[in-house]
């Protein structure tokens, strides 16, 4: 579910908590991944839940963790810098790109 979850779009804030929660997911998924086949233990970020008060640190922690995917999985890395959970447009604009970014460290990683 948590993958194909980050391709839907987000009108309602009820879609933006189950995309933040699978984002989240798989995250973890990969992360134990790596660890698994790899033995390179990522670190976390609390990226769920993303409220007011810890956006920064979801915004920071959540690109931390694709730079060390994609540096540890040797995968093409988008810049989520620009991502603002808070406003539907600029997510929605960057769904696609993000999606297919987990997308690319699971398929590195044969999961």
């Amino acid at each position: 579910m948590s993958l194909a979850t980050l391709y839907n779009r987000i009108r309602t804030p009820s879609d933006m908590e189950e995309w933040v929660f699978s984002n989240k997911s798989d995250h973890d998924d990969i992360a134990a991944a790596i660890l698994a086949k790899k033995n390179i233990q990522v670190t976390k970020f609390p990226i769920w839940p993303v409220s007011q008060v810890n956006l920064l640190v979801f915004m920071w922690g959540h690109q931390a963790m694709h730079i060390q995917e994609a540096s540890i999985l040797n995968t093409d890395l988008q810049d989520f810098g620009a991502l603002d959970p808070t406003k539907l447009e600029t997510l929605n604009e960057l769904l696609f790109d993000h999606a297919d970014q987990h997308r690319r460290e699971r398929a590195a990683l044969g999961i």
